[in-house]
């Protein structure tokens, strides 16, 4: 009976021993999967950031520095050249499709030349303008993918006088399909004194053209000093400097950035972003 009892309390011990020891062996068994399914993880969360790093610098290498000469980059560049041009130095981020109807026909009908008008009535000066000409300036700006409501009426600020003109009514002429253009007025200052400066032309990966300009704002205090800002608002002072002393060079690249895009459209560059950087 004694010897009987002995075994069986040595098997609860050795029992007891077995079950610590695979517990221990599973704990070490779920430490060594842990070990390496985060080992994993961090692996390839590495490989992934890595080619994604890889990627950008290769982007970023394969664009190419254009001269800021460059025929195109002037051309390109004379899009934002109106003084009125008030919509890419005041709003942070623009794509293509943030404009109105009316800021549509403002950037199109930049391109419109004295020649492209026809004679309505010289006495009124009265002109017409074509709808395929419009056609052809909205897709020169916006890109072949640009909708516009030919349904418009608006004063607008012509580069070239008729008569001593250059403010011209334009309306819409459904009967005709065309549009009247009738001068009879003169520009003023809009009273926005800004500067800026294009320092920078490139060719990206995917054809794009890159444009970079520095920006600043001025206003003149009642002391006589020129108060110098980065934004269009007047709410981030670069310095105030004396009247006479004040030289919008030396200040333009603490000025705001502004970075362009056209994106290539058969060869036609339109306009597709721009970006304010502070």
């Amino acid at each position: 009976m004694s010897d009987f009892g002995i075994k069986s309390s040595s098997n609860k011990v050795n029992n007891k021993k077995n079950n610590k020891d695979n517990g221990i062996f599973q704990i070490i068994i779920i430490i060594v999967i842990s070990l390496l399914i985060g080992f994993t993880v961090y692996f390839l969360s590495s490989k992934v950031l890595g080619n994604n790093k890889n990627n950008s610098n290769n982007s970023s290498n394969n664009s190419s520095s254009i001269s800021i000469d460059d025929n195109l980059v002037d051309e390109l560049y004379s899009y934002f050249s109106r003084k009125s041009n008030l919509k890419f130095i005041r709003e942070p981020n623009l794509l293509v499709d943030n404009f109105t109807n009316k800021e549509k026909y403002y950037y199109a009908l930049q391109f419109v030349e004295a020649k492209d008008l026809e004679v309505d009535s010289k006495e009124d000066n009265s002109y017409i303008l074509s709808s395929d000409k419009v056609k052809e300036y909205m897709t020169k700006f916006f890109g072949s993918g640009v909708t516009y409501s030919k349904n418009i009426t608006m004063d607008y600020d012509f580069d070239f006088y008729v008569s001593t003109y250059n403010i011209a009514n334009v309306s819409y002429n459904q009967n005709k399909n065309n549009y009247s253009v009738v001068f009879s007025g003169n520009s003023l200052d809009n009273g926005v004194n800004y500067h800026k400066e294009l320092v920078k032309a490139s060719k990206g990966a995917d054809g794009s053209i890159i444009l970079i300009e520095n920006v600043l704002f001025t206003s003149v205090s009642d002391n006589g000093l020129v108060n110098i800002y980065k934004d269009y608002d007047k709410t981030m002072l670069i310095a105030s400097v004396d009247y006479d002393s004040f030289d919008a060079d030396k200040y333009l690249d603490k000025g705001s950035t502004i970075t362009y895009t056209f994106k290539n459209d058969n060869g036609n560059y339109y306009f597709y972003s721009s970006k304010i950087s502070y």
